[in-house]
C-alpha cells in the first residue's frame, strides 16, 4: 500500500427512512460510500469497484470500532504507522493548511531519495549514529535551509529519530552537528501557507528554525507528514507535543523572543531567510 486516505459521503442509494421490515432500518443503519485511495489492492471490502467501497455500518459505537479494526488489522507495521501519522496530521492541520500530502506515500527518510549522489555517505553516518545512540527508527529526514546562532542562513539536513533530532552538514558527507534530544522538544509551529517553514520549540528556548528544501519532486509538501509523524510518535510515548499554526510565528533564538514572517516574492527562486528588526523573514517564490 502506498497511501491510504478515506473520506465519507452519503451514498446516492442510501435511505435513512427505509422500510421498517428490513434489518438495516430496525437497527438504524446507514449506507455510505467510501472512496478509498489505495495504491494497491483494497482489502476488507464487501464490494470494490473503481476504488469505491460500499459498506453498511451503525452509528458511533462498538460496532463501528469493530468495523474500523477490520480495516486496519491486516496492515503491516509500517503501513499502520503511516495510517496513524496521517490521522494525527489530519486532526491537527485539517482546514488550516492546503496540502497535507495525504494522498501520497509517506516515506519519512527522504535524504536517501532526494540526494542519491550522497546517499551512501548519509547511510554510513546514520548507521554510526544508530550504533552510538541506540535509536530504533528514523521518523523523518530532509534537506533544509536553517538559521544558525549567528542569525545567518545555511544549508543543512535534519535527521529525526525516535530519540534525537540531528543537524547535519550535507557539504561534509552529512557530518553530525549538534543534536537535540527528542524529549527536549515541546512543540512545533508551522504557517497556514504552502511554504515549508517549521519551527521546533525546545525546553531551553533555543528553537530550531528551518525550511524544508531540496524535495524530489520539487513541489512536494512535507509539512503535514512531519507534523503527523511527530504527533503520532509522541502519542505512542504518552507525551504531549504542542502544534501551532500561525502567521507570523513566535519563537525564541538563543533565549530571545523573535517572530518569523513568510513573504512571497516574485523574483525569489528558492526559499531563503533574511533578518529584520523583529526576527526573520522567509522569502518564498511568489509565482
Amino acid at each position: 500500500m502506498k497511501h491510504l486516505y478515506m473520506r465519507a459521503v452519503k451514498s446516492p442509494g442510501g435511505n435513512e427512512n427505509a422500510s421498517s421490515s428490513t434489518s438495516a432500518a430496525r437497527n438504524n443503519l446507514y449506507q455510505c460510500r467510501y472512496r478509498t485511495e489505495f495504491c494497491g489492492t483494497a482489502r476488507h471490502n464487501h464490494h470494490v469497484g473503481s476504488g469505491v467501497r460500499y459498506l453498511v455500518f451503525s452509528p458511533p459505537g462498538s460496532r463501528c470500532r469493530w468495523w474500523a479494526w477490520t480495516l486496519i488489522k491486516g496492515l503491516s507495521p509500517e503501513e499502520a504507522l503511516q495510517v496513524r501519522a496521517k490521522v494525527a496530521s489530519l486532526e491537527a492541520l485539517k482546514g488550516q493548511r492546503a496540502d497535507l500530502g495525504l494522498q501520497r506515500a509517506w516515506e519519512g527518510n527522504y535524504l536517501k531519495r532526494d540526494s542519491p549522489d550522497t546517499a551512501s555517505s548519509f547511510t554510513l553516518v546514520s548507521s554510526e549514529l544508530q550504533r552510538k545512540d541506540k535509536f530504533m527508527r528514523v521518523l523523518f529526514s530532509c534537506n533544509v535551509r536553517k538559521i544558525n546562532r549567528f542569525h545567518k542562513a545555511e544549508d543543512r539536513a535534519v535527521l529525526i529519530t525516535d530519540r534525537h533530532l540531528y543537524k547535519m552538514d550535507p557539504l561534509k558527507q552529512y557530518k553530525p552537528m549538534k543534536s537535540i534530544p527528542l524529549y527536549n522538544v515541546t512543540g512545533v509551529s508551522v504557517s497556514p501557507g504552502k511554504d515549508q517553514l517549521v519551527v521546533f520549540h525546545t525546553k531551553d528556548s533555543r528553537d530550531l528554525i528551518v525550511c524544508l528544501q531540496g524535495m524530489v519532486p520539487a513541489n512536494e509538501s512535507r509539512i503535514g507528514e512531519l507534523v503527523g509523524t511527530l504527533l503520532s510518535h509522541f502519542k505512542s510515548e504518552r507525551r504531549r507535543l504542542q502544534v501551532n499554526i500561525a502567521s507570523p510565528i513566535q519563537c525564541s533564538m538563543n533565549g530571545r523572543k523573535c517572530t518569523i514572517i513568510v513573504e512571497p516574492k516574485i523574483n525569489q527562486s528558492q526559499p531563503d531567510f533574511t533578518r529584520n528588526r523583529s526576527g526573520y523573514i522567509l522569502a518564498v517564490p511568489g509565482n
